[in-house]
């Protein structure tokens, strides 16, 4: 695996690089990065030219100034800078959480450079705007929490919302390695991201996505009822999308289980490969 670090107008963003073959962009969840999304890294990579980025205020990349560098439009082109640069398109872009959000975001702006989009416990925003402006009041509490209390508190919690169990399964070892990385995280960062980059804050999709003709996967894991059920609703208003369900996994499905979400991708991806002969 190699890494680089591109260019994105001030900042500069971190990527890993795994494989060769048709190209596959990872996008990681809120208070991840690359290197916690080496679970599907690893095995989509025994087919495919897989690049990871970590998203501005995560990982190795950029910390951002304001929140006016995290937000979704920032980071789209942050996104399309990448895949420009590094000649990735035409693209299948897979996200988790917030990285679903960004890569359903990137489909909608830049249909043009991508081949697939799989989004893996996302959201495509809030339409309602009592239940959006309730949203982002909720994340402007939380993101002023994360500054006043630390990483550590915020990690902490982190790890304890009902969302997220039934949590990792991989044992006491990658639990651990999973806590150090976000407690790697800078919390002003973090504030930062979550008030620009948060389902509220992002314009919703709803409406966008019934017009994007890419083939999209939207999966979500059996324990995760909420984001099973977003699927099924955009399944039903994207032409070409369809919802799957992940057993044995909650809402962070690439840690709870990581070979059945590698598995599904993968055929997702083999199918539209050899449709278009790639």
């Amino acid at each position: 695996m190699t890494s680089g670090v591109i260019a994105a107008g001030a900042a500069r963003l971190h990527y890993v690089e795994h494989g060769s073959g048709s190209p596959v962009l990872i996008l990681h969840g809120f208070a991840g990065s690359s290197a916690g999304m080496t679970q599907i890294i690893d095995p989509l990579a025994e087919s495919h030219r897989v690049v990871a980025l970590d998203l501005v205020g995560h990982g190795e990349s950029h910390l951002p100034g304001s929140a006016a560098e995290c937000s979704m439009e920032s980071v789209v082109r942050d996104v399309d800078r990448l895949v420009e640069g590094l000649a990735l398109a035409p693209v299948h872009v897979v996200g988790y959480s917030m990285g679903g959000r960004v890569a359903l975001s990137y489909a909608v702006a830049q249909g043009g450079q991508v081949a697939s989009v799989t989004a893996i416990g996302a959201s495509p925003g809030i339409a309602d705007p009592g239940e959006r402006a309730d949203r982002v009041a909720a994340d402007a509490t939380l993101a002023d929490q994360i500054q006043r209390k630390g990483i550590v508190w915020f990690v902490d919690y982190w790890s304890t919302l009902p969302i997220l169990q039934p949590g990792a399964k991989a044992g006491a070892a990658a639990a651990e390695s999973l806590r150090r990385a976000r407690l790697a995280n800078d919390p002003t960062s973090l504030a930062r991201v979550l008030r620009g980059l948060g389902a509220g804050s992002m314009p919703p999709l709803h409406d966008l996505l019934t017009h994007v003709e890419l083939p999209a996967l939207l999966i979500a894991g059996e324990s995760d009822p909420k984001f099973r059920d977003i699927a099924e609703v955009l399944a039903a208003a994207m032409p070409r999308a369809r919802a799957v369900v992940v057993e044995g996994a909650g809402h962070a499905v690439h840690l709870d289980n990581p070979s059945g979400l590698a598995s599904v991708i993968r055929s997702f991806l083999a199918s539209i490969d050899r449709g278009s002969g790639r």
